[in-house]
């Protein structure tokens, strides 16, 4: 139970990180989305790309407490904002973000007290 719980994290966390980066790359390079190419859109939208990219590394090798890390990285400052969003692709986001948290979760579980 414990090594499904491994598994299923590691690849929960590994696709949430992966469409989170494509998701973040398109909501910064797509025509009329939220994040412009302007400073500080670009900059968040960047940051965000590079904490998915770590999510996913993070998830490949089991890593519960840098996924967490990376859900609080992007969930707090923009992901409980696009959540709420209009547009579904942004509201994906939030929801892709959430998935990291239960990764983290499933991970600590599968790895048990012993290994941390």
């Amino acid at each position: 139970m414990r090594r499904l719980s491994l598994q299923a994290g590691r690849g929960l966390g590994a696709l949430a990180g992966a469409l989170l980066a494509i998701l973040w790359v398109y909501t910064m390079w797509a025509p009329g989305a939220a994040l412009g190419l302007s400073g500080i859109g670009l900059a968040i939208g960047f940051m965000m790309v590079v904490i998915a990219v770590i999510a996913v590394i993070a998830a490949y090798h089991g890593h519960a407490a840098a996924l967490l890390v990376a859900f609080l990285a992007s969930f707090l400052p923009v992901g409980a904002v696009l959540i709420q969003a209009a547009d579904p692709g942004d509201r994906w986001i939030g929801v892709l973000d959430l998935a990291l948290l239960a990764a983290a979760a499933l991970v600590r579980f599968g790895k048990g007290a012993k290994q941390g």
